[in-house]
């Protein structure tokens, strides 16, 4: 919906570009978290540019598959300026690396108000050389088709918080469903994006995800439930989840391997 009145459009971008852009800019961030061992998170991986910037995080969804979010890439056709890292608690060392093989995207369209942001913000990776699982490196559990998550569940990244502007240490933080009615209210500049499809309203006050946390799980234990996406003033709004359950029927048929296929791929 575009604003019939200039102010209210430039008001409108200006606050989800500097979302947006402090959200790729950076690390996503954990608003009133703790820290913790990557054993606990062992799907847990961060998405960097070939500079060692901290852009993103993403899950393990099997030996060469993570999930992420899809605006985390925006140089998509050159992904050689992108690796990742896992199986350390660490955004900046220790673990492994890989580099990226391929870049699977359910679909590119963008809103037409918001030219920056995905109507559907998921995308899988896969990597190269592939996994070797261990206590640190596990995969996530992945939903059934549209199961409908707890109310409580956990957001972790190396995003930012209120005592880092850059931590490097990973953390965590609990937090509450909210109704998407309610979530569309709170933040009115949504209305008409934010849906029940797709997305999951999750945070409170003092307690969300935040800029640099971007891609990263919404998980239940080891299932994942939702991708962070979006969100306006982080601890204060509710954060904006991708409802993975409602994408798993894609999911499992990229990352599974073909049938009647027995030939080992590199």
């Amino acid at each position: 919906m575009y604003y019939l009145y200039l102010i209210v459009a430039i008001f409108f971008i200006g606050c989800l570009c500097y979302w947006m852009n402090f959200t790729n800019s950076t690390n996503l961030k954990i608003v009133g978290g703790r820290r913790i061992r990557i054993s606990s998170r062992p799907y847990m991986v961060s998405i960097h540019e070939k500079n060692g910037e901290l852009i993103c995080g993403g899950t393990v969804l099997s030996p060469r598959w993570v999930l992420t979010a899809l605006h985390c890439f925006t140089d998509s056709d050159d992904l050689k300026n992108y690796y990742l890292r896992a199986g350390t608690s660490f955004s900046n060392r220790a673990g492994s690396v890989r580099s990226i093989r391929k870049l699977v995207i359910y679909n590119d369209t963008m809103h037409e108000d918001i030219p920056f942001l995905p109507i559907h913000d998921i995308i899988l990776i896969r990597v190269t050389p592939k996994f070797i699982f261990s206590k640190k490196l596990y995969p996530a559990k992945l939903p059934k088709f549209n199961e409908i998550p707890p109310k409580n569940l956990w957001v972790s990244g190396w995003g930012i918080s209120y005592n880092e502007l850059n931590p490097k240490y990973l953390r965590t933080v609990r937090v509450n469903k909210v109704n998407i009615d309610k979530c569309i209210e709170k933040m009115p500049l949504y209305n008409g994006i934010i849906n029940n499809i797709s997305h999951l309203c999750y945070g409170q006050r003092n307690r969300d995800s935040c800029n640099g946390d971007s891609g990263g799980p919404l998980t239940n234990k080891l299932k994942i439930h939702g991708i962070v996406s979006f969100g306006i003033k982080c601890g204060v709004n509710p954060g904006v989840y991708v409802k993975v359950s409602h994408y798993i029927k894609w999911i499992l048929q990229t990352i599974l391997p073909k049938k009647g296929n027995s030939q080992k791929k590199p």
